[in-house]
């Protein structure tokens, strides 16, 4: 891995759109899908006589939820009604209703039911309208073009992280990973150096929701050695994964923390241990920290 001194830190605030460059594995885990579809499903459900609307909406979005991720078995209407719990007749009112605004398809021929492509369509605006994807893209790029190893973008949702953009290695060995895929925060280095970066009250409070699982012989499974690990991460400004969610995968964090202190999100570096020692993560510990400061502040003058 070689750095390019030649290339400046991007100073533009909004870069062109790369969706068309970016694979979403859209009906994995339906992130970007449940933002741009509330407004529908409220729309859709509405007119439901006999049920409250917002209970009916988280049902529908549990059932796409169902649908979305068993997309390699497509579900039946049977898989459907022992999985859900709803009543026979909950379920079918729910699937028309789905399936009326294409937000899910019914295969006669095998009869099973699969994402719609109206799920798509939302999706897309979704993808479009992220602020935080907006304004980090150009360090993003920067980034890639200063390492050639792996550049992920991550958001903060709730007690886990989301993917939500990235760019390759130039190397002929890559690493397999998707925009759309949520990551644990204990073992990831976006996670943990979100972690760091959180108000003490909230930390506490997520931590006491953790499972600390082991993926690997390196993952902390000891809230106290955790928190060690936190305080380490806080004074250095970084987070580094040393193969803790997956074996021979190392990689260099840093938090997007907003002006009011909030943490947003976070971006790394990743690359195969093979080609990342320490001794070359601490090179580029700065360049990543540098990225994230930069994304924080552009992020900051948005809201």
């Amino acid at each position: 891995m070689a750095f390019d001194d030649t290339l400046s830190p991007p100073e533009a605030a909004v870069v062109p759109d790369r969706l068309s460059t970016t694979i979403v594995p859209l009906f994995g885990t339906l992130f970007q899908i449940k933002l741009a579809a509330q407004r529908e499903a409220v729309k859709v459900l509405s007119n439901a006589p006999d049920a409250n609307t917002m209970s009916l909406f988280h049902k529908a979005i549990s059932l796409l939820d169902l649908i979305a991720e068993s997309t390699a078995v497509p579900p039946r209407f049977t898989d459907l009604l022992n999985r859900s719990g709803h009543p026979r007749a909950t379920l079918h009112r729910l699937l028309r209703a789905l399936a009326a605004e294409r937000l899910i398809t019914f295969d006669k021929s095998t009869q099973t039911y699969r994402p719609g492509l109206r799920l798509l369509e939302l999706a897309h605006e979704s993808w479009l309208s992220s602020d935080l994807r907006s304004v980090a893209s150009a360090d993003v790029d920067w980034l890639a073009e200063q390492t050639g190893e792996t550049v992920h973008l991550a958001a903060f949702d709730g007690d886990t992280m989301v993917y939500i953009d990235k760019r390759d290695s130039s190397s002929a060995l890559r690493l397999y990973s998707a925009v759309g895929k949520r990551g644990p925060l204990y073992c990831t280095g976006i996670g943990k150096a979100i972690l760091a970066s959180l108000k003490p009250e909230r930390l506490d409070e997520l931590l006491d929701t953790q499972e600390l699982i082991g993926h690997t012989a390196h993952t902390i499974t000891d809230r106290k050695a955790l928190q060690t690990e936190l305080d380490a991460i806080r004074e250095q400004g970084c987070a580094y994964d040393m193969e803790e969610h997956e074996p021979g995968v190392r990689c260099v964090a840093a938090a997007i923390v907003d002006r009011s202190g909030d943490v947003v999100g976070g971006v790394s570096i990743t690359a195969p241990s093979m080609r990342m020692a320490p001794r070359l993560m601490e090179s580029i510990a700065p360049l990543v920290i540098a990225a994230a400061g930069r994304i924080a502040n552009r992020y900051s003058l948005l809201h």
